[in-house]
């Protein structure tokens, strides 16, 4: 059969009734995240890999090669295939049905394929929207129940071995046109589930995902790939880079062979000093930490696992072998208070992370906290009526709190957004090297932070 894999065009967004930006969007496992520069589809191309052992593949990447809505409709039609898969996004999941619903309309079977969706989203789907296949979770093996003529909802399947995996299908794509920063750039996968897995806001909460991790070797003829493809930065998109201090570096020590540049996602519990030496010096630039809050209190409500001053050391280690710090936060959980939010802007003072990166609570679907928040009417919006009707990347107060109203706790994340700014024009007012690739993430960031003024409770 002949299968063709769609990875839809860039979203929109309007800023003001005069200014509207295209981005691009990340469609991976933790949600869809807003970014500057043209993410690669590595999960669905990871995905074309394993089909083309059965199949003949055909792949669009329409968001690296900036489509309209039009040519991906007419390159629907042109290949007419025996089914379509479409990679949707929680944010973009309207935008992204538009190609279900033609493709359908002409006669072509298709399935929406989202991480996101769980059986709540998915009957959802169905009753309200009539999408009449839909796979969640990992696809690689229940694709094929799709493919033989299975329809409904099909997903939360985990595979046991990642190293039985095909690499992802790298000629298939346009592998040029993926950069972040100035740099070409792609997005790699140590492992699958997370070595946590606890963090009650998150989408792995609660769901007896087993962390499983791909083997040097396995992870080596990805980079030889890579290489291949003249690609000079990866960015590391696991939930934590460093589940163990011996794994971390086991990595470390593989990538000392090659002259990437890299980032990850980092916790700030499993380390060393000698991790962060011998990250430096295999080519580590940046690491990403989820900071969250600088309240003990309200770290441990949603089972965070980390103490406030680990997350100093981390930080300070990182400065220390002059690896970035992007510190990420969950703001807008019940137990925040006046007081926690001094707490944070107070530590992020004293600990000066290279950036933050704030954002609003976001009401997962099906997580421990957000079912918490609803039944406590701390939420007016859940994750579906956000993704349908708004937006869900973290720009909007959509909760409220114990201790502050929605309109009071808008005010302090307000000033969150103020620091944000001010920490990264210090950050990299000395380092014109840099602004080419951060100019305009941090101008449009400042233009949204101006004009922003969605409230919804």
């Amino acid at each position: 059969m002949k299968i063709c894999l769609l990875n839809p065009p860039k979203f929109q967004k309007r800023l003001s009734k005069d200014i509207i930006i295209n981005f691009n969007v990340a469609r991976f496992s933790r949600g869809v995240d807003l970014v500057y520069g043209t993410t690669s589809p590595t999960e669905l191309a990871i995905l074309a890999a394993e089909i083309s052992k059965q199949h003949k593949v055909i792949f669009l990447d329409a968001n690296a090669s900036n489509m309209l809505p039009r040519e991906i409709n007419r390159w629907i039609l042109t290949n007419n295939p025996d089914y379509l898969i479409i990679k949707c996004g929680d944010t973009t999941l309207i935008d992204d049905l538009i190609y279900y619903y033609f493709a359908e309309g002409i006669g072509v079977k298709t399935i929406v394929w989202e991480d996101m969706l769980n059986p709540i989203f998915s009957n959802e789907l169905i009753k309200n929207y009539h999408v009449k296949r839909i796979m969640y979770g990992e696809p690689e093996r229940v694709i094929f129940d799709f493919l033989n003529g299975k329809s409904g909802v099909i997903g939360g399947d985990f595979i046991p071995d990642l190293n039985r995996l095909p690499q992802p299908l790298f000629d298939k794509l346009p592998m040029r046109k993926y950069y972040k920063e100035g740099k070409s750039n792609w997005y790699s996968f140590l492992s699958r589930g997370c070595g946590w897995g606890k963090c009650e806001f998150c989408l792995m909460a609660d769901k007896n995902i087993p962390h499983r991790l791909r083997s040097l070797d396995h992870i080596k003829e990805e980079l030889d790939l890579l290489e291949k493809y003249k690609i000079k930065s990866i960015y590391f998109w696991d939930p934590q880079f460093n589940p163990g201090i011996k794994r971390a570096k086991q990595v470390s020590e593989l990538l000392l062979y090659y002259n990437f540049k890299w980032e990850c996602w980092f916790r700030c519990d499993n380390f060393d000093e000698e991790l962060f030496k011998l990250m430096k010096k295999s080519g580590c630039f940046r690491i990403h930490i989820g900071l969250e809050n600088a309240s003990q209190m309200v770290l441990d409500s949603f089972q965070k696992g980390i103490k406030v001053h680990n997350i100093y050391k981390t930080i300070n280690l990182a400065k220390k072998y002059d690896i970035e710090c992007a510190a990420y936060m969950v703001l807008g959980t019940p137990e925040e208070s006046k007081e926690s939010f001094n707490k944070t802007i107070k530590f992020i003072k004293k600990a000066k992370p290279t950036t933050i990166v704030p954002a609003s609570f976001r009401p997962f679907p099906n997580t421990p906290l957000t079912k918490r928040m609803m039944e406590q009417n701390f939420l007016k919006a859940d994750h579906f009526s956000l993704s349908n009707f708004s937006n869900c990347f973290g720009f909007d107060t959509v909760s409220k709190t114990k201790y502050l109203t929605n309109t009071e706790l808008k005010n302090e994340i307000e000033k969150i957004h103020k620091l944000s700014t001010k920490l990264a024009i210090k950050s990299y007012l000395k380092e014109p090297l840099k602004w080419k690739g951060l100019i305009k993430p941090f101008l449009i960031r400042t233009v949204n932070n101006y004009l922003k003024n969605d409230t919804y409770i």
